[in-house]
């Protein structure tokens, strides 16, 4: 269990940087394929959330935790709403009409430390909220890894666009996306102290669930709205949400 958790932390810790390096190296990505990973990492973590994770937490016969979920679903829509107001969100290009991919993240690039600070806390939630899956049992682990692992392409491409627009030279914008990537790590580290508090572990799993959600919700199923790629969302939403059901089914999950 140990060794599969470490290797997942690993695994969500590198993918942002490797999908990060592409715009810090100049290189291009279509909308196309993003879009589509936009949608699989919705789907993936509506999935875990509504399927894994919330029926765990109830299962817990903790009710303190139901006000965990709420209060901090609203607090990540808060600090989303701060972040925008001090700079512009990470995820403004959900809401670009009609732009480039360049272009996508013109705001942010403005004012780059906001935007790149609440990617880095995106990222360390993430690695929070891994801990507590594992701690549950290794399939809610392994199901909170694959939607955290789906959500951190474009969140490492966001990365690495912002630091593309900046001044920085090639190597401090290495060393940006490896500092934003890493707090993935810092988070799951936090995580595995956290999950041997007692009694903490329902409201851990409330905060993951709200996590999942908050971000599926907010920042990438608003492309189903606009935009010429509005089938690739839906279409990987689809997939994803479907994969988990599938993978229910095949493991004997409860009501699947």
């Amino acid at each position: 269990m140990v060794l599969t958790f470490a290797g997942w932390v690993l695994a969500v810790t590198l993918i942002p940087f490797l999908a990060g390096l592409p715009p810090v190296l100049d290189r291009a990505i279509g909308d196309r394929p993003l879009h589509a990973m936009l949608g699989l990492a919705a789907g993936l973590m509506v999935g875990v959330a509504f399927l894994r994770i919330l029926p765990r937490m109830f299962g817990q016969g903790d009710s303190a935790a139901t006000l965990t979920l709420g209060v901090s679903f609203v607090l990540l829509y808060v600090l989303e709403g701060l972040a925008s107001v001090h700079g512009h969100s990470p995820h403004d290009h959900e809401h670009a009409h009609g732009h480039e991919p360049g272009d996508h993240f013109a705001s942010a690039r403005r004012i780059p430390g906001p935007a790149l600070g609440a990617l880095g806390v995106h990222m360390f939630l993430d690695g929070l909220i891994l801990a507590p899956a594992f701690a549950v049992d290794a399939a809610l682990g392994v199901s909170a890894g694959l939607a955290i692992a789906a959500h951190k392409v474009p969140g490492g491409l966001a990365t690495g666009t912002i630091l593309a627009g900046t001044e920085l030279a090639r190597r401090g914008r290495l060393i940006g996306l490896a500092a934003v990537a890493g707090s993935t790590a810092v988070g799951a580290l936090v995580g595995m102290a956290l999950v041997d508090v007692a009694g903490l572990l329902p409201h851990l799993l409330a905060l993951a669930a709200s996590t999942l959600l908050f971000v599926a919700v907010a920042e990438l199923l608003p492309e189903l709205h606009h935009g010429p790629h509005k089938g690739h969302v839906v279409s990987g939403l689809a997939a994803g949400f479907g994969a988990i059901v599938a993978l229910g089914a095949a493991l004997g999950y409860v009501g699947l």
